[in-house]
């Protein structure tokens, strides 16, 4: 008889498939900037406390956590990246593209997620909008403060300290009261 599951082995069959989220957190030309080699080290935590717990993690990153990833010879599913957004024509790529995406990439089949943010405003968003694709979170897996990037080559400004990320996140709500996209605004 023939094994028609691909890519998996006999030990893996019987694991719980779970999706890591990864959003990225700022963007510089040469990326990955500190704070997604942060958020990078973290899914590296998290997928190894997932194993020992028997999941066999799916890994959806965006680009700019992905290239840490790829550097520490950690496999990523599914990388996302700018032509993966669907907001506006600016190609400008948000949590919820790199979260429609792992939900394209799983499908259906697949339940649970976790959701891999910088924890200060942005990981609650993003774990909203995981809700909102359908996804059970597994919130149990604590993400370290991973800070903010403050430096010159930073080029999105509400990534660099706390006044400026809820001064962006006024922004973006306004936007939507009055039905104007401004994800992203200002960015370099």
């Amino acid at each position: 008889m023939f094994d028609l599951l691909p890519r998996r082995t006999r030990r893996e069959r019987f694991m719980k498939e779970i999706v890591v989220i990864v959003c990225s957190f700022g963007e510089r030309a040469d990326e990955p900037n500190p704070v997604n080699m942060r958020l990078g080290s973290a899914t590296r935590g998290i997928i190894n406390e997932l194993r020992k717990k028997g999941y066999e993690p799916i890994v959806v990153a965006q680009w700019e956590v992905a290239r840490w990833l790829d550097q520490h010879q950690i496999h990523v599913d599914r990388v996302v990246r700018a032509k993966d957004a669907i907001r506006g024509t600016n190609g400008y790529l948000d949590s919820e593209d790199v979260t429609r995406t792992a939900r394209a990439h799983v499908g259906l089949e697949v339940e649970e997620a976790v959701v891999v943010a910088n924890p200060f405003i942005h990981l609650g968003v993003c774990r909203g909008i995981a809700r909102r694709y359908g996804f059970t979170i597994m919130d149990d897996m604590p993400i370290p403060n991973v800070g903010f990037d403050n430096a010159p080559e930073q080029l999105q400004w509400w990534c660099k300290g706390k006044a400026r990320l809820l001064s962006y996140g006024t922004i973006v709500k306004v936007g939507e009261l009055v039905k104007i996209d401004l994800h992203g605004i200002g960015e370099r």
